[in-house]
Parts: structure tokens; C-alpha cells; sequence
């Protein structure tokens, strides 16, 4: 969402304790940047609803034209969110047409005053006076609107900055007039009252352009907008584009800057030329002429109306009155200048080709009777995305590319659809940009250009390295370690700046993990320092992978030693395509350009690995861009994260790009963390896993041959292959790499309730009192940033927030203006900008906001000094930590960002806003550790390893933090939850998959907004969702500002009574999950586990992603549709009892249909297992009180098996201080025991009541410790319950039954 919060925790029965919510920015209220009096447009609250239901859907003036509008950015910026009901937004076949805008303005939007006006001897003047802040940086506050009356049928109107001289084009040389023509065509018009001018025609009294309160203006330094209303949807001109004459006004952009671009729809070409003729309703024509060279959008919509926006210059316009159409034109050139005479042989006809020499030569023989002109387009020998030649290596052997011969027609056919790999993955592919890369172009057969990957319509021939050069692989030999190989590039890239000599090291760390580092010996390259990976150096002798060179091939094959199988090919390949987790459908396609359908794939020969680089696609190593391309051996590929995808990913040409944003979750874009680890299952149903250690921005892609593509933008590949060879084995294996989780304090395994928008304490305090009144287990009440005093950090508002202390614990406020910048700065502890001084960008204040950078030594003690003013203040126990990808409401700092390879480099990864500095600080910013550009993907992670440090000594208790962004080995310091979901069927449906995805990264503590955040929630999908909810590790129910309340009490008694039910049943199973940490913890099991984990060997259940458990022992099954009572899934081979009945519901193998009245959650229980439980109570507090319980779940032999791990939830280093008991449980031959393994916990009371025993043929007595025991027996259900037990877990026991 990007709030920030602090967040309390109550426990009843204990004193009050609070949790509080830490931002990943401090804001700034010392500093103005270019403000003014009055409000900013950030953070403002939203317009009311009238003022949006006011604006009819063809009046909308889109408020948010940049990628990523969401409600909370909307709202921002004071403007409407209203999702239009006629339409949606569409995906074009060649790029993105607008449709009515989510995002808009208000009736009476805030902006700017008129006043001076005046009459002049040219014309009339007046001055705009800005009121507000527009949410752009930077504002000229003061404009002055200069109208010249030049002549009877030109009206000259300028807006520009008296007090600033700005950019305005020097040619062509437009005429100098006076001014002051009193016999006119047109009346210009403009009132006090509004904001802008009208141009009338006076013999018809036709407005025909009225800018007077029409849309948002806003006027400042590199972004100018206006708006005006048009006489009809006759429009011709705005050129250079390819569009019918007539425009279409349907929400059409027609962007101008002037480009190398084979001519396509919706793209800017060659021209600029913001001139527009208009027909008037009376058959008159007119002409409006914008004389800005900066580069623009001009958009129509069917109003009918006209939207400008530059970047930069001043409003220079002619209005050109006619009246008839070529009147218009007439005018046009009179002001412009008139077209030349050519030369007479210039008419005739031409005759070209693309030649080296560059010649002009006409021919006048009458008995050819032709003439001939041909002329190089292009003089200058060019290398596309490079410069120079490469300079870093030798290139004495090494031949530069410039524009290449394209490739032979049998090297492009000889390609399969299926294994063509993209040659020009940036957007703008033509088949000439194409050639010159020495790259094949095939449009493909099924569809042309759309929106999203398909198969590429420019990929690499066959042999593509042989036909022009790459590299060569040498000196392949043994080492102490492992095997090493040399690459030798023998002809530059496309790229440019190419490392031209590459090692390869494979070091045989254990028998079931490889490490292949490929990287430039003779330069040392970026390498993130966290997490510190192990050192081996020595080699592992029995090995189950072998490492392949080949010296006549270019990269490496790994392979599986233990099996001789068929790891890859037509047994092994399946399609995998989701439009919604469980649901299929045809492959969608993801983001990119020059790209069409695949045919039906054709199944390629036989590979026999699991990695295999071998001469495939083109491998590429330069300074900013590194591309390698693998078979797989499946399309059974899970993880690459973090993305809203179906949980195993689509192989139906699907990218995935890794760069840490402030988005709210869509499909197709990259989200708040980097996760470049993949689980790959095999066609043996052995799994392996492959994890690229790098930080950099990068493109991950997958096709369905199937093969898989890395881009990263910079660093190494360092790569590490997990040989399982059991998907659990995969995870434990990798979180032995990059750290185990933390065990979470108990109480944080409760419900918490949370909103966006709580008025004051008083209604914070209300609704946890209605929940518990309820009777609804909570533990923690959270709020977001609506407590902060003018939304800085580490304070709180000592009016609306009052009481806030007292609520939380005794403490008092302290007293200054606001200390965490000036000691930030004492320290230099902030991310800096190229001059050394605070990067300054904007997030939540109103004025400016700066970053800690946490790779700075120093970084710690300041955390922990802020983080000590408040504790001070009040006790807290944790922290969350948002908007640290780090988000930024500025693209760049309020400055922008430099023009440097940095932050434009050569190649771009399909991030969403179309670039790195696209609402973040600017790559080139400086850290302690390096650059921005390196270290962004990390911010987070280094925030919350800091965080969780300093939570941990200021309070001497485990730390609890929840962090938005994440990176590889996030889950030892920290929980995530899925960021600004929607309150939809469809959003909650996504959390499973989301969920299963992050239990693979390592990070258990992992849980979405229940009910959703952005909109209103509904009963039905607020009740269906709390019973999901409830089985989120971290379990929250949060939403935003302005939307209806959902906490459940406040929505009336079927959500009260699910969530109550479900809520209590998590209770009950606490003991079960917080065992589950433990063993995350200590032996790298996952928490929330994919079925397929449980059943490697049932195929069947490889696509689940609907469903999931919590261990090995529970399957919940969540209802994901509206008005559905009923759940169809596959259950695998086992023994599968109602949770709530005790009965056998399946014996697995088969489809099954499981019940879901309203008010319950399908709950399965495996045979085999027991699962650790207690008498819930309304905390966890209260909970720990309770007695013991254990549900006992035979499987076909009777027996079953399980393990309770038990501290006292809160104490730092309890697993490593042995201050634990564990209890081993077993059941077999109707006799159940438990042992400890460990009683180093010595707390509350350990006691055991009761016991449920499911799958029991039958019982005519029990006994415990050899005595007997109360018991009933279901013999429907087949359950046996045996109650009124005091066995103490901290010594062993015996229960039996016959």
C-alpha cells in the first residue's frame, strides 16, 4: 500500500505491550524543495464522492497517466478512483490504447488562481497564481498568459514563467506582430473565476478550445499539462504517426519525440509535428499550433477533448481561424514557412537500395526512359548499442559487428517455434534492427504484434556463435575444488563493452550442492555482499550431479549422476498456463515487444540434463548485460520471485522481471521482492533447484521448449544447483545456504486487526473492542500511519493519538522539532546523491523525504537510537517495515537523476514504468556498499537485518518484524505479507499461490491483507476470506483509507460467526504451527507446503495451487469463488479425515468433493500424523494456559506420528540455550506414546487432557500410565475421545486401548 504504521499489541491478562509500525524513510519537515503555501498533493485526502460522480466517463481527465495507478497513489494526489463499469482497460495488438481512466480529476481540482486581468495593446494578459502543490516537482507558482491578437485569423496565446527565461525552439524563425488586430475572427475570453481561456468564433459563437477548469494544469519546471475541450471529433494532424486521417478520438495518445523506429500504430516515429486542424460543427475549420520542441504526449478523447503534456518549455500557441480547411493550411505555412520547389528530376521515379557507398546519379538517356536516385540512408557505420569497441580486454582476434548479412533461410527454419530465443528482447524489433544483429526474422504464422511475449519474431539462427563469432571454450581441466573452463570472445556483441574473457569455476561444495561462478578474471565485479554464502574450497568426493564441458561447445551441462533417465523431452514436457490459480486456460502472453503466437510446440530430442548452456541461444558477457540461456528438464518450474503467477509457472514464453517496486499486485509486473531461485521437478520425480546469487536487475524468461533465459543487467552469475533429490530436500537445502528462518515470538502467530484511515485512538480502540466483544481471538490491534504527527517518523499526533502512551504503556513525548534527520545527517548515515550531500526524493511527508542507507556501519547505532526515542515512548515489540523496495513518489530525487549508463543503462529489464529510476531513488545514488544501481534489490533486506538486530537489544526479546520488499534470505530476519491487494475473489484466490511461492524463498512468517486492501470488501468474500485468513502464518486482516470497515465485528454475524470458527480452530492448532518453526528453523522444512512436497510421486498434484498444508499432517482447502458450498479437488494416496468430524472423507488417489457450508473452511487430516494442539483461548496469552490436546491420525497400518516443540514463546536463543521440550509422538498397534527429547522448558504447565484418536476400528477401554481412562467412542466416525487426562509432556507416557 505504501502507508506507514505503527501497529499495538494488547494481550489480555498481561500488561499492555505495543507493536509498532517502522517506516523505511524518515520524513523530512525542515526542508522545502520549491513548495508553496497550502496543501501538498500528497497524501491529501481523497475528493468526496460527489465530486467524482460529478465527472461523467467521457469528462474524465486522467490524474495518473504514468504505469502503476492504484486507489492509494490516486488518492494521493487528491484525485477520483473509479473503475469504470462499461470497460476495462484494453491491451492492443501493438501497444497500450487508453481506455476511460481509473485515475481522475475532481470537479473544482485545486491548482492555480487568475487574476490580472487586463487589456493590452496586443491583445489581453493575465496571471495564474498556483494555490496548491501540484504533485509534480518543482512548479513555476507564477504564470503569466500573454495573448496577441496578430491578425484577423491568427491568435497568438503564450504561457510561460515572468520571472524565468525557458527553452523555447529558436527555428524556425516565427513572424514578430505587434499585435492589436481589432477586426477578428475570434474572441479570446477568460474570467477571474476560472482557471484558463476560451477561443471563440465569433460569427457562429463557437467555442473552439476551452481550457477554463478542464482537467488538472499544472505548469513546472520539466512537466506541463493542460487540457481543453474541443468543438467535434473531426481532428487531423499530430503527426508523425501511423493513424487514420481522421483521429481517432477514443482515448488516443499520440506521442511525439522524434525516433529510429520502423513505423507501426501507437508508436512515436521519425516527426514531430504538434499541429492539429479541426473541424467545427458549422463546416468551418480551424488550426491550433503547440511551437514546443520538448518531447510530448498529445492525447483525444471523445468528450471530445485535448490533453497536452511536455517535459520541459513553454505554452506557445497560434490559433489559425480559417475558415475553410485549406484556408487553415494556407496559414499554417504563411507561419511556418512555405514548402520548397525540388529540382524537376526529383519528381520523377526513384530507385533505392541499402548500399555501403553513399551516391546520388541521374540518368537522362531516352532509351532507358527512367531515372534513378539512390541514396545511403545511413553514412555512418554503425554498431547498434555500443559506441566504441570494447576496450576492457584485447580484441587483436575479435571482429566488431557492424550490421551483419542476416543468416542463411534454412539456419532460421532449421529453428523450432518452440526454441527460438528472443535477439531483440527490447522493444522496437524490426526485421532491419533485426538482420544487423545477424539474428533471424519470422513473423509467426498464428497471430502479428501484440502486447506480451509469444514466439519471438527475431531470434537466433542455428549455430549462431560459428556463423558470427562469440565465444570459444579452452583450457577445460580439474581443480583442487571442482572443474574450470575459459571462454574466449572472438567477435564483439550487439551489446558492446563485452568482458572478452570469461572463467567458469565449479566447485563441488557437498554431494547434493554445486556451485558454478562464471565471471571476469580480470576484473572484479559487483558481487552482493549479504547473505554471506559458506566457503568451501575443498571438493566433495560423492557427488549426485556431474559437471559437463565440451571443448568443440560454448557453456556447461549439469547432470544428475544417480539416474541414467530421460531428464528432458517428450515424457517430460507438459503445458502449464494459469489465468487464475487452480484454473486453465490457453497461454497468456506477458510483457515485451516484436513478438507473436507460437504453433503447436514440437518436442525437440532427447537431453539427458538438468542445466545445459551448451551452445544455446547466445551467451552474452558485457560490462551492463549478461545473458545465458539452459534447457530444463520439465515445465514443472516453481519460485522466481516475487510475482502474481499460478504457483508452478507458466512455460508458455512467460518473463519475470526481478526489480524491487512499489506495485501493487498484478500479473505480468515485477513486485516488491527478488527471489532468482527456481524448484524444478523431473520426469523421475526427483526435484533440484538452481539459485543465481545476484542483485541486479534482471529478466528471467521461460519458454516452452522448455528453456529458461537470464538478463541481469550487472554482477556475476554466480549460481548454485541443489540436487534434492526431494522438492523438501530442494528447500532445506537451500535455506542451509542462505539462512534459516526465525522462530517468530508466539504471540505473533495470533490474529492481528489493522486499517489505512482510523480517525483517531478512540476508533482504534473501538474496533478491538467490538472484536473481542465478539468474542473473536486477537492479539495484536495495528494502525497505520493515521497516528503520526504530520507523517514524520519515530513521533506520534499528541492530539488525535492522546491517549497513546497511556494505551500502550506508561511513557511521555519528547520534546524538539524533529531529531532523526539532523542526527542522520551528524552520522551520514543517509543514502546520498552525486554531490555527497542526502538524496532527497518523496514518499509520506509533505515535503521531502530522505533514506538510511543500512549498509552503513553506523547504520545500527542510529537505528537503534531512533528506535529507543520511541520504545522510550511506549513498549513496543516489533516492527513493520513498508515502502523499503525503496519506494519513492518521484522518479528519481526532486531534481530527477543524471543521464549516465546507471541509470539508463544499455539494456533495461521489463520493469514496470519503463525504467530503474521509475518511482525510486537514482541509480547512481551512493551507499556505504556501493551503488544504488547494485544494492536496490537489497534495501529492504539490509533494513530489516538492522531492524531485527536492534529490536532484538533494545527490547532483550525475540524480534518480530514484517517487511513489504525482500531478497534472498529475508526469512531469517523477518515475514512478509503480499503488499495492496484488492478486495476481490480474484486477489484472494492469488494469496495461495503467493503463499506456496514465499515458502519456497525461505520466508514461512508470510500472510496477505485478509478482505482485501484497496476497495470495498463485500460479506461473502470478507467471510470466505477470514477462514482463508486464518491459516496465513502471519494472520492480519487490513485495509485502506476511505473504504468501508471489515474488521469482522463490523460486518454483521455470518463474517462473526466464520471468523470465530476459523479463528479458534487456529488457536487450537498453534502448538502444531509453532512446531512447524521450529523445524523451519533448525532443519529447513517449510511451514505452508505445496501437496506435491508431501506426494513427489503423484503428478497429479504438481499443478495444485488452490490448496495447501500446514506440515505434513493438515490439507486446507479454502473456497476461492463466490456462492460455492463445495470444494472439487485432487487428494493424493493417504488416509484423509474431516478435521472437524474425525470421519475418513478419502483414501486419495482420485478427485474429491469436499463440503464448505458458509461458515467453514475444508480441513483434512492426513493419516500418519499427530498434530499437537491446545484448548484455544482470545490470545495466545490466554491460550498458553490452556491444557494440551493431540489429534491422533491413523494411517492403513495404524500408525501415526508427530513432535511438539515448546518454549516460552518471547525469549531470545531459547533452541540455542536448550531452554525447550521437545516431545516425540508415536502411535502404533493402538498404543500411543510420548517421549521428550529435551525438557529444558520449565513454564507453564505442561499438562495433556485430552486426546482424539481418528481411524479406531474399535475401543471397549482405555487406559493411561496403566490406569484407566475416560473415553466415548464414535463408531460412525470411528473417533476415540479421551478426556479428563493430567499427563505431564515433560515425562513420557503410555496410552492404550483395546
Amino acid at each position: 500500500m505504501g502507508s506507514k504504521a505503527r501497529c499495538y499489541k494488547r494481550a489480555t491478562q498481561l500488561s499492555a505491550m505495543a507493536l509498532f509500525r517502522d517506516v523505511v524513510v524518515l520524513w523530512l519537515v525542515a526542508l522545502l524543495v520549491e513548495s508553496v503555501a497550502g496543501l501538498s498533493k500528497f497524501g491529501v485526502d481523497p475528493p468526496t464522492t460527489a465530486q467524482c460522480t460529478a465527472v461523467t466517463n467521457i469528462l474524465r481527465f486522467d490524474c495518473y497517466p504514468e504505469d502503476g495507478a492504484t486507489e492509494e497513489l490516486c488518492n494521493n494526489r487528491g484525485c477520483c478512483w473509479l473503475p469504470p463499469t462499461t470497460a476495462e482497460r484494453k491491451d492492443p495488438s501493438l501497444g497500450v490504447i487508453l481506455d476511460i481512466p481509473y485515475c481522475y480529476y475532481p470537479t473544482g481540482y485545486g491548482s492555480y488562481e487568475l487574476s490580472d486581468l487586463s487589456d493590452t495593446s496586443a491583445g489581453k494578459s493575465a496571471t495564474l497564481k498556483r494555490t496548491v502543490a501540484s504533485y509534480i516537482p518543482n512548479d513555476i507558482n507564477t504564470i503569466q498568459i500573454d495573448a496577441k491578437f496578430e491578425s484577423q485569423t491568427r491568435l497568438h496565446v503564450r504561457l510561460y514563467d515572468p520571472a524565468n527565461q525557458r527553452w523555447e525552439p529558436p527555428l524556425p524563425q516565427l513572424p514578430q506582430v505587434a499585435g492589436g488586430e481589432t477586426n477578428t475572427d475570434y474572441e479570446f475570453v477568460m474570467e477571474e473565476s476560472k482557471i484558463g481561456f476560451q477561443v471563440v468564433r465569433k460569427s457562429t459563437k463557437e467555442v473552439l478550445f476551452n481550457t477554463q477548469d478542464v482537467g488538472g494544469f499544472i505548469f513546472a519546471d520539466q512537466f506541463i499539462q493542460m487540457s481543453a475541450l474541443l468543438p467535434s471529433n473531426y481532428t487531423y494532424g499530430l503527426g508523425e504517426h501511423r493513424a487514420s486521417f481522421p483521429l481517432n478520438m477514443h482515448w488516443q495518445r499520440f506521442t511525439m519525440w522524434n525516433r529510429d523506429q520502423g513505423p507501426s500504430e501507437y508508436t512515436n516515429l521519425y516527426g514531430t509535428h504538434p499541429f492539429y486542424l479541426s473541424m467545427e460543427t458549422s463546416n468551418n475549420a480551424h488550426g491550433v499550433l503547440l511551437f514546443n520542441s520538448n518531447g510530448m504526449d498529445v492525447l483525444l478523447q471523445p468528450t471530445p477533448a485535448i490533453t497536452y503534456r511536455t517535459v520541459g518549455g513553454i505554452l506557445d500557441m497560434y490559433f489559425l481561424m480559417g475558415p475553410t480547411p485549406a484556408d487553415v493550411v494556407k496559414q499554417y505555412t504563411e507561419l511556418i514557412g512555405r514548402p520548397f520547389i525540388p529540382p524537376y528530376w526529383g519528381l520523377g521515379f526513384h530507385l533505392c537500395s541499402n548500399s555501403i557507398a553513399a551516391v546520388i546519379f541521374i540518368t537522362n538517356q531516352t532509351t532507358m526512359g527512367f531515372l534513378i536516385n539512390c541514396i545511403m540512408v545511413t553514412l555512418a557505420v554503425w554498431v547498434l548499442g555500443a559506441t566504441s569497441i570494447p576496450t576492457n580486454t584485447h580484441l587483436s582476434n575479435a571482429t566488431l559487428r557492424l550490421g551483419l548479412d542476416p543468416p542463411a533461410t534454412e539456419q532460421c527454419t532449421a529453428v523450432e517455434n518452440g526454441m527460438r530465443f528472443d535477439c531483440y528482447s527490447e522493444t522496437g524489433a524490426n526485421e532491419e534492427l533485426c538482420h544487423a544483429r545477424g539474428c533471424c526474422w519470422i513473423p509467426a504464422s498464428l497471430s502479428e504484434h501484440r502486447l506480451g511475449l509469444a514466439t519471438p519474431y527475431c531470434f537466433y539462427p542455428a549455430n549462431y556463435a560459428a556463423l558470427y563469432g562469440g565465444y570459444t571454450i579452452s583450457d577445460v581441466s580439474d581443480t583442487d575444488s571442482g572443474k574450470s573452463a575459459t571462454l574466449v570472445r572472438t567477435a564483439a556483441s550487439f551489446i558492446g563493452n563485452d568482458v572478452m574473457t570469461v572463467k567458469i569455476d565449479a566447485k563441488y561444495e557437498t554431494g547434493n550442492r554445486l556451485h558454478i561462478k562464471v565471471y571476469d578474471p580480470a576484473n572484479e565485479r559487483w558481487e552482493p555482499p549479504l547473505p554471506v554464502m559458506p566457503t568451501v574450497d575443498s571438493k566433495a568426493s560423492d557427488t549426485d550431479y556431474e559437471v559437463v564441458f565440451d571443448e568443440t561447445k560454448v557453456g556447461f551441462q549439469v547432470v544428475r549422476s544417480s539416474t541414467s533417465e530421460v531428464m528432458f523431452g517428450k515424457s517430460a514436457v507438459y503445458s502449464i498456463a494459469r489465468v487464475m490459480p487452480g484454473a486453465m486456460r490457453p497461454p497468456k502472453q506477458l510483457g515485451g515487444g516484436g513478438r507473436g503466437n507460437d504453433e503447436p510446440t514440437k518436442h525437440l530430442p532427447l537431453v539427458r540434463t538438468c542445466f545445459n548452456t551448451q551452445d544455446l541461444g547466445a551467451f552474452i558477457f558485457a560490462d551492463q548485460f549478461i545473458q545465458m540461456m539452459t534447457y530444463l528438464p520439465s515445465k514443472y518450474i516453481y519460485g522466481l520471485g516475487e510475482h502474481r503467477a499460478s504457483f508452478p509457472l507458466s512455460t508458455e514464453w512467460s518473463q519475470f522481471t526481478m526489480w524491487n517496486r512499489d506495485q501493487s499486485p498484478g500479473e505480468n509486473t515485477n513486485l516488491y521482492g527478488t527471489h532468482p531461485f527456481y524448484l524444478a521437478m523431473e520426469a523421475s520425480g526427483n526435484a533440484h533447484g538452481v539459485f543465481l546469487f545476484n542483485s541486479n536487475a534482471m529478466d528471467v524468461l521461460l519458454n516452452p521448449s522448455p528453456t529458461l533465459t537470464y538478463r541481469t543487467v550487472g554482477g556475476i552469475l554466480d549460481m548454485y544447483f541443489l540436487m534434492g533429490p526431494t522438492p523438501a530436500d530442494v528447500v532445506k537445502q537451500y535455506t542451509e545456504l542462505i539462512g534459516r528462518p526465525f522462530i517468530p515470538p508466539y504471540w505473533g502467530l495470533g490474529f492481528h486487526l489493522c486499517r489505512y484511515g482510523y480517525a483517531d485512538l478512540a476508533d482504534t480502540k473501538a474496533a478491538m473492542t467490538r472484536t473481542q466483544d465478539a468474542g473473536i481471538p486477537l492479539d495484536t490491534q495495528w494502525n497505520d500511519l493515521d497516528y503520526m504527527e504530520n507523517q514524520n517518523d519515530f513521533t506520534y499526533d499528541t492530539d488525535k493519538f492522546a491517549g497513546l502512551p497511556d494505551f500502550v504503556d506508561d511513557g511521555s513525548e519528547a520534546s524538539g522539532t524533529y531529531p532523526p534527520y539532523d542526527r542522520g545527517v551528524e552520522l551520514g548515515v543517509f543514502i546520498k546523491d552525486s554531490s555527497g550531500t542526502p538524496f532527497l526524493g518523496k514518499v509520506w511527508n509533505p515535503v521531502s523525504t530522505v533514506w538510511p542507507d543500512f549498509t552503513h556501519p553506523d547504520s545500527i547505532t542510529y537505528w537503534k537510537e531512533m528506535l529507543q526515542s520511541m520504545y522510550d515512548l511506549f513498549e513496543f515489540d516489533g516492527a513493520w517495515i513498508d515502502m523499503n523496495e525503496p519506494a519513492n513518489f518521484l522518479d528519481g530525487s526532486t531534481t530527477g537523476c543524471a543521464n549516465s549508463t546507471l541509470n539508463s543503462p544499455p539494456y533495461t529489464p521489463a520493469v514496470a514504468g519503463g525504467s530503474l529510476i521509475s518511482r525510486t531513488v537514482c541509480m547512481d545514488a551512493d551507499q556505504y556498499a556501493g551503488k544504488h544501481y547494485n544494492l536496490h534489490n537489497m534495501y529492504g533486506f539490509t533494513e530489516a537485518i538492522v531492524t531485527s538486530t536492534v529490536l532484538a537489544e533494545i527490547r532483550e526479546k525475540r524480534p518480530f518484524v514484517i517487511s513489504r520488499s525482500s531478497f534472498v534470505g529475508m526469512g531469517v530476519y523477518s515475514g512478509h505479507w503480499s503488499g495492496d491487494i484488492t478486495s476481490s475473489w480474484s486477489d484472494m484466490a492469488w494469496t495461495v499461490p503467493e503463499l506456496l511461492s514465499m515458502s519456497l524463498f525461505g520466508i514461512p512468517l508470510m500472510g496477505a491483507d485478509i478482505c482485501g486492501f484497496n476497495g470495498d470488501t463485500t460479506v461473502p468474500l470478507c467471510q470466505r476470506w477470514m477462514e482463508l485468513g486464518a491459516f496465513y502464518p502471519f494472520s492480519r486482516n487490513h485495509n485502506g483509507k476511505g473504504q468501508t470497515a471489515q474488521d469482522p465485528a463490523s460486518l454483521g454475524d455470518d463474517v462473526v460467526a466464520a471468523s470465530k470458527k476459523a479463528l479458534l480452530v487456529r488457536y487450537s492448532l498453534l502448538p502444531y504451527l509453532y512446531t512447524l518453526f521450529y523445524k523451519a528453523h533448525t532443519q529447513g522444512e517449510t511451514v505452508v507446503r505445496p501437496i506435491f512436497f508431501e506426494f513427489p510421486s503423484e503428478d497429479s498434484t504438481y499443478r495444485i495451487d488452490t490448496a495447501f498444508m500446514w506440515g505434513p499432517g493438515l490439507l486446507i482447502a479454502p473456497v476461492l469463488q463466490e456462492g460455492v458450498t463445495e470444494v472439487n479437488m485432487y487428494l493424493p494416496k493417504a488416509q484423509w479425515y474431516d478435521f472437524y468430524t474425525g470421519a475418513l472423507l478419502a483414501s486419495g488417489g482420485a478427485n474429491s468433493t469436499l463440503d464448505a457450508p458458509l461458515d467453514t473452511i475444508p480441513l483434512l487430516v492426513r493419516g500418519g500424523h499427530i498434530l499437537p494442539m491446545q484448548e484455544p483461548g482470545m490470545t495466545t496469552t490466554a491460550s498458553r494456559k490452556n491444557n494440551f490436546q493431540l489429534m491422533v491420525a491413523s494411517d492403513e497400518s495404524g500408525s501415526a506420528s508427530g513432535e511438539l516443540y515448546w518454549d516460552d514463546g518471547d525469549t531470545l536463543g531459547t533452541y540455542e540455550d536448550e531452554a525447550y521440550t521437545l516431545v516425540s509422538f508415536s502411535l502404533q498397534s493402538s498404543q500411543l506414546t510420548g517421549t521428550p527429547g529435551k525438557t529444558g522448558y520449565t513454564g507453564e504447565n505442561m499438562n495433556l487432557a485430552t486426546i482424539t484418536v481418528l481411524g479406531v476400528s474399535s475401543a471397549s477401554s482405555v487406559t493411561a500410565n496403566g490406569g484407566s481412562a475416560t473415553f466415548t467412542y464414535d463408531g460412525t466416525n470411528k473417533v476415540l475421545s479421551i478426556t479428563g487426562l493430567s499427563v505431564s509432556l515433560s515425562e513420557s507416557f503410555t496410552v492404550s486401548w483395546s
